[in-house]
């Protein structure tokens, strides 16, 4: 509940009232004279103290808060920085050793850029760039670069 002053008909007094939060504040059950503090359940406490069934895009649950996700991600699932979207000049990447997507300024070895994510090299190249199979440099020592420096071989 919280506590707001009503007039007294005919008199120039007023008086002190109770009203329950959920008359002021959409689904919630415990407030502030200015917001929420508490949301009934099923609902979240959004980052404006209101009650909300979601948090909105580029914001994640958090124990039933809407938390902001990283300043690279646009959006994010299950933590902050399990980015969904990038936020502008940055690169989505698929992060394989911790199933956890990344936004990123440039891609890590053995990947390239390609339409705003990050995509593996693939053999025999260990890094390339602009394409899966531009390499830059080869993976085992017996490759050797041919063609300008961007194919590798198992023998000269």
């Amino acid at each position: 509940s919280i506590v707001d002053t009503v007039s007294l008909p005919n008199s120039n007094s007023t008086a002190y009232v109770c009203k329950p939060c959920s008359t002021i504040f959409q689904y919630c059950t415990s407030c502030l004279p200015t917001s929420c503090s508490l949301c009934q359940t099923g609902y979240i406490m959004n980052y404006d103290k209101t009650c909300v069934a979601i948090c909105p895009s580029g914001y994640i649950n958090i124990s039933s808060i809407c938390v902001s996700c990283s300043p690279e991600c646009q959006a994010c699932t299950n933590l902050q920085n399990n980015c969904t979207s990038c936020s502008q000049g940055y690169l989505f990447y698929k992060n394989a050793s911790n199933n956890i997507n990344q936004c990123l300024v440039g891609c890590v070895s053995g990947t390239y850029a390609i339409s705003g994510t990050c995509q593996p090299c693939l053999s025999p190249c260990q890094t390339c760039v602009n394409t899966s199979t531009s390499c830059m440099s080869c993976l085992g020592a017996f490759y050797s670069l041919i063609n300008n420096g961007l194919s590798c071989v198992s023998a000269c």
